[in-house]
């Protein structure tokens, strides 16, 4: 019963013990023995901000950032959040953002995870962020900047810059 040493095969009874299904043969071994060594305290915690984000930090190995639509409303309110990609959700929504690149395949067995763990009425959006380019008020061009592919810029006063825009 040592989850340390004990066969792949294994970590999947363990867990269905603790409640938690799986779907397929998508986690790594390594990813399965800390899933069975946290399952109870994300059983716990379950229905809670906590437990998705620790249980997102586990499965893809970073911290997501979770916005519910409560905490959109606050900033757009303050002034503070600019975007329209959230506004049309209802309380029940619950955006998370992570940075990991899925494939549907992925992203719909971390939704099956997940939904064992999320507050019960609640609906889960999973957004992808890509990367993008960063330049703030202390950057020169040749320091300080850092710009991957062919990623969209905005400036400071919301202004976007497309691909037609040429920085001399």
């Amino acid at each position: 019963l040592n989850v340390d040493t004990c066969p792949r095969e294994c970590l999947e009874i363990y867990l269905s013990w603790m409640g938690i299904e799986l779907d397929g043969d998508f986690l790594t071994e390594e990813v399965l023995r800390t899933l069975v060594k946290e399952a109870y305290l994300l059983n716990r915690l379950k229905g809670t901000r906590i437990c998705l984000e620790h249980l997102i930090h586990i499965l893809l190995g970073e911290k997501p950032l979770i916005l519910e639509q409560n905490m959109i409303k606050a900033y757009e309110e303050k002034g503070e959040f600019l975007g329209n990609a959230f506004q049309k959700g209802s309380i029940y929504d619950v955006n998370i953002l992570i940075r990991k690149k899925l494939s549907e395949r992925e992203r719909f067995q971390l939704l099956f995870l997940i939904d064992q763990f999320k507050p019960v009425r609640a609906r889960i959006h999973i957004i992808q962020l890509r990367e993008g380019g960063v330049l703030d008020s202390n950057v020169y061009l040749d320091m300080n900047a850092r710009v991957e592919g062919t990623a969209d810029g905005v400036l400071d006063d919301s202004i976007s810059l497309s691909e037609n825009v040429v920085l001399s």
